[in-house]
């Protein structure tokens, strides 16, 4: 995406995009699996790292497709990306604050000829978002490794903040994972309370997993 914005720039003055129809498979119904969530937490990551080169993000529609809601025999239920949605949606942050990241990485050489192979992608990706007064961040981590948990230790510069962190936990057993008319709940986002020690959080993520750490700032 930062190659799409240098090459623009080449031509427009400040360019702007829209991503529409948000969907993560093609051929294969991923579309109501963790794997969607993720696939839509990574799109949105990458569009707050952008500083507003990425104005417009759009699902393909309200139901079915990726759009977040499904209906079976007059019951309707959310998939995980529905989720997603939500978790970055009523989180209080608004401005980006600065990241830096040390991850394991991954690579894969596909066989479909249109999808190029990917080299060194982070298993870890992480943003954080400050509040209009500054007084709450937002810290939003994913893990896309599909089976392993993953222990991040993180340390802040420039804002200090109480040691009761709530955490909101978006996971699935595996990538697959989402719910059903069966099981309309069987990925939903969990709440929690984490207690921080000397201003750091050490936290073990579950595979597959998006979570919303929420610190509110420390007044004295």
């Amino acid at each position: 995406m930062k190659d799409v914005k240098k090459e623009l720039s080449n031509y427009l003055n400040d360019p702007r995009i829209a991503i529409t129809e948000v969907q993560g498979g093609r051929d294969l119904d991923i579309s109501a699996t963790m794997l969607e969530a993720l696939f839509y937490s990574g799109i949105i990551n990458t569009a707050i790292n952008l500083n507003g080169f990425i104005e417009i993000i759009t699902h393909s529609s309200l139901m079915w497709f990726g759009g977040g809601l499904r209906k079976e025999r007059e019951i309707v239920y959310p998939t995980p990306a529905y989720f997603a949605q939500k978790l970055y949606a009523t989180q209080p942050g608004r401005w980006p604050a600065k990241v830096k990241i040390s991850t394991p990485m991954f690579s894969v050489s596909s066989a479909p000829p249109e999808i190029p192979d990917i080299k060194n992608a982070p298993y870890i990706d992480a943003v954080a978002l400050l509040n209009d007064n500054e007084s709450i961040l937002s810290l939003i981590i994913t893990n896309f490794h599909p089976i392993k948990p993953i222990k991040v230790s993180v340390s802040f510069k420039g804002f200090t903040f109480r040691e009761d962190v709530k955490l909101n936990i978006l996971s699935g057993v595996t990538y697959l994972s989402g719910n059903s008319w069966n099981y309309p709940e069987a990925v939903r986002i969990v709440e929690s309370i984490i207690v921080a020690q000397d201003q750091k959080i050490e936290y073990v993520l579950p595979p597959c997993s998006i979570v919303l750490f929420t610190l509110n700032q420390q007044k004295y």
